[in-house]
């Protein structure tokens, strides 16, 4: 007897559905079905050509996807106000100040504070540190050295009375012998023929003096014993006496004396009136009154 073939399963399942498996079919896993809707089956997504728009309702209950253009930062991401700028340091500024004012020693110190203080702070103003630092040292600088020149005398104008040599004749500046306090900043030498303060007989070092200073009457004690001897070596052969005239001196201070100043300079006067010619000579005139 003949046993026709099994014949095919109709394929009379809509298009695009897989084939079902078959139940009975021993060894074959069973797998679910996909739902079915109006235009056929959905696997997991819409069907083609009705895909989810952004903001709209995803399919099969999926969480919806925000609109465009509207997505959160990043996780973790905020925007934080900019750090306020750093601040002015006042010592910096009093620095500047101070070396265009009259006390340059304190814009230096104030500087250097203001550099440390800018340096550990991180604050503004080094510019104007070091500007007051520079121009106050510069201006300390200049102060020094016009005081040590002052105390030197080398900003006394004319010749010094201690610069001066014998038989040279001279008026003070703005005083007369008679009237000096005896701190002349200088001398204005003239020939003797013309009139004159004083004329200068004689220019010795106390030689013997102590290192110490001994005081005013001790120093002016010891130049009048030396002037006294050169005068009368002056006058000799002269028609002058010491008695008719007065006998100055000019004698080292305690500052010069600690500097080593031992000079004295001796000179001749007339009760503070002009004298005309030398006093060696025999036509030395006494002249006017000053």
């Amino acid at each position: 007897m003949d046993i026709p073939p099994p014949q095919p399963p109709s394929d009379d399942r809509p298009e695009g559905r897989p084939p079902e498996p078959d139940a009975h079919a021993p060894g074959l896993p069973s797998y679910p079905q996909p739902p079915t809707g109006p235009q056929g089956p959905h696997w997991g997504q819409a069907p083609y050509g009705d895909q989810a728009s952004y903001g709209g309702q995803a399919p099969y209950g999926q969480p919806p996807f925000p609109p465009q253009g509207s997505y959160p930062p990043p996780y973790g991401q905020y925007w934080y106000p900019p750090p306020p700028a750093p601040s002015m340091n006042g010592m910096a500024i009093a620095s500047f100040v101070l070396a265009m004012s009259c006390v340059p020693v304190l814009g230096v110190v104030f500087g250097i504070i203001a550099l440390s203080q800018i340096r550990k702070r991180g604050q503004q103003g080094k510019a104007l540190a070091i500007a007051g630092v520079a121009v106050s040292g510069v201006a300390t600088l200049f102060v020094v050295v016009m005081i040590v020149l002052g105390v030197s005398g080398a900003l006394d104008s004319g010749t010094r009375t201690a610069d001066l040599r014998t038989g040279q004749c001279f008026n003070l500046r703005g005083d007369s012998l008679s009237g000096s306090s005896g701190e002349s900043r200088g001398v204005d030498v003239v020939p003797c023929s013309e009139a004159h303060d004083a004329e200068t007989f004689g220019v010795t070092s106390l030689s013997d003096g102590s290192g110490s200073y001994p005081g005013d009457d001790a120093v002016r004690t010891m130049a009048e014993g030396k002037c006294d001897a050169l005068a009368d070596e002056y006058l000799d052969g002269s028609d002058r006496s010491v008695d008719e005239l007065d006998i100055y001196y000019s004698l080292p201070r305690k500052s010069a004396w600690t500097r080593g100043d031992r000079g004295v300079t001796c000179f001749f006067g007339d009760s503070g009136r002009k004298m005309t010619g030398s006093v060696k000579s025999s036509s030395g005139d006494s002249g006017a009154s000053a």
